[in-house]
């Protein structure tokens, strides 16, 4: 996936790191929303070398830290110039992007209402509370970060990217209520009209 090639290479940019410590600091900065396995990093480090955009070299073991078992030696992964341009232009061209519609409520919804309208709504209420129960555990992270982090920034960014998409999905649930039960196409675009 692109996000994770292009926010390991930024991480990069920042400081040159081994692979578990790349996870790390990915988990600890967009973690709060977006989880990421650390299998990810061991499989996509390798193809930004491929590419030209990183190089590795041996990681150098401080000779007084404690040693565990490690199966494969660790390397250590610098971004190359080739990685920062590639880098520039992926954020011009997210900057200016409009993400594409895939959702599986909207499938579903699709898939439901004509034929099978009293169901739709039976999704969209469960999707509803679920989604009300995500925004009371949104703000409960929110709160936490702010008592813990000295820098909160960049956790609060995340998870307040969470909190409004979260809104606006309750909104989209209940513009799709409106329609499935009463039909009142209108009032969608009365909705659009005030906004």
């Amino acid at each position: 996936m692109h996000a994770i090639r292009y926010g390991l290479l930024c991480l990069l940019e920042q400081e040159s790191d081994h692979g578990y410590r790349l996870w790390q600091r990915f988990e600890g900065g967009v973690g709060q929303v977006w989880e990421l396995n650390v299998g990810q990093v061991y499989q996509t480090l390798p193809t930004l070398e491929r590419r030209g955009y990183v190089k590795s070299t041996p990681h150098v073991v401080d000779e007084d830290a404690p040693r565990g078992p490690s199966p494969k030696p660790k390397r250590d992964f610098a971004i190359t110039d080739k990685g920062s341009r590639a880098l520039e232009g992926w954020g011009r061209r997210t900057a200016s992007a409009i993400e594409p519609v895939r959702d599986r409520m909207l499938v579903l919804l699709l898939m439901l209402a004509e034929a099978r309208p009293e169901l739709a709504l039976k999704h969209v209420d469960a999707k509803e509370r679920t989604y009300r129960q995500y925004l009371v555990r949104l703000r409960k992270r929110q709160r936490k970060v702010m008592k813990t982090e000295s820098d909160p920034m960049v956790p609060l960014l995340c998870l307040d990217f969470a909190v409004q998409r979260a809104k606006s999905y309750l909104v989209w649930l209940d513009r799709c209520r409106i329609l499935l039960e009463r039909r009142d196409y209108d009032a969608v675009l009365r909705d659009d009209d005030e906004g």
